[in-house]
């Protein structure tokens, strides 16, 4: 009989083929996209006051892009973080350009596809092999459960991007504000697999360093506000009064303004101006000024520029 016969080699293979078809054919073809961290990926550039950067990149959340263009609850644009470090990193180096990415929306991922549909659309763009230093500060929204499950996997993944994107570039994670020992557990955990320095922040989130309700933002430009009033009054045409509730407490605050409209049905009040107010308990747990400095701070002595 001339049938054909399964020869010992093709016996062996025959598991190997069936698994690759199982994988194949899985539910989740993310999955099939995602790389498991790898150890010392990332480039090992030298970056410190005698080498200061040239072209660098901040990944962030609320801390770095919460005001609409700087970081929530800092009084001003140059006194959050970022304007910080920017100042030391140009004293150095005139020449030398940074930019602010937000890139919250990688932390809240809870599929792959999700995730790598963030990265490509928040992250990736902002990378190139021109870049010297990338700072990621991400990881402070990440607080459900099943976030935070996920973490390791989250980080990874924002980890292979950057190092893949921008490999000539020094990468360091500050990290966090919002934060807890699980957390910072993994983080240091995947950083060390990647090879990248870990700056721990997490110490400096204690009441001092906080906003409160009721302070004053300076915004670099003209912005409109509406607040849910018990009572308000204008003095001549630019100062304002307003007492407001926060979780049943009061505050009042007077601030100069442009212009204002008010609904006293609802008792809303629109105002226009260059300043607002905090109005908001959760915005008021982000750092105050202080708070802004000694994470400059932090990441400047990292970095060796102290």
């Amino acid at each position: 009989m001339n049938g054909w016969k399964m020869s010992v080699n093709h016996k062996r293979l025959l598991p190997v083929l069936l698994l690759l078809l199982l994988v194949a054919c899985g539910d989740d073809s993310s999955s099939q996209n995602f790389v498991e961290p790898v150890s010392k990926v990332c480039g090992d550039r030298t970056i410190d006051r005698a080498n200061p950067p040239s072209n660098y990149i901040v990944l962030g959340n609320s801390l770095l892009l919460g005001n609409g263009g700087f970081g929530l609850a800092a009084s001003e644009i140059s006194k959050d973080y970022f304007s910080r470090i920017d100042s030391a990193f140009r004293s150095l180096n005139p020449d030398c350009i940074g930019r602010r990415v937000m890139a919250k929306h990688t932390e809240n991922a809870l599929s792959n596809d999700e995730l790598y549909a963030s990265i490509s659309e928040n992250i990736s763009p902002s990378l190139s092999d021109s870049n010297d230093l990338v700072i990621i500060q991400l990881g402070d929204n990440i607080d459900t459960g099943e976030e935070v499950t996920r973490m390791k996997k989250t980080v990874g993944a924002i980890m292979d991007t950057v190092c893949v994107k921008a490999p000539n570039a020094k990468v360091v994670w500050v990290g966090e504000w919002y934060s807890n020992s699980r957390k910072q557990k993994i983080l240091r955990e995947v950083t060390e697999d990647y090879g990248v320095q870990l700056i721990d922040i997490s110490d400096l989130n204690v009441r001092e360093n906080q906003a409160k309700v009721g302070d004053i933002i300076q915004y670099p430009d003209v912005r409109t506000q509406s607040i849910s009033y018990e009572e308000y009054r204008v003095y001549g045409e630019d100062t304002l009064f307003v007492a407001f509730k926060e979780d049943d407490k009061l505050y009042q605050t007077v601030i100069f303004i442009l212009d204002h409209f008010d609904n006293p049905k609802s008792k809303q009040l629109n105002f226009v101006g260059e300043l607002g107010i905090i109005t908001d308990s959760f915005a008021a747990t982000h750092p105050n000024d202080q708070g802004f400095e000694l994470i400059a701070d932090r990441i400047l002595d990292g970095l060796g520029f102290k």
